[in-house]
């Protein structure tokens, strides 16, 4: 994740904003995941939904 991101932040800097669509994707799916793994850990708390 943290190299995605430096990615990005290199495009960006870089003004080469042609890349960014891909990277955004790569993001989106390594946060997801990485959700999905800590969601599993023991230690997480099980939160519900708030009701609206």
């Amino acid at each position: 994740m943290a190299t995605t991101c430096q990615n990005l932040e290199t495009i960006g800097r870089e003004n080469h904003l042609e890349d960014t669509m891909t990277a955004f994707t790569d993001l989106e799916q390594i946060f997801a995941q990485a959700c999905e793994a800590l969601t599993t850990l023991p230690e997480t708390p099980k939160l519900s939904s708030p009701s609206v």
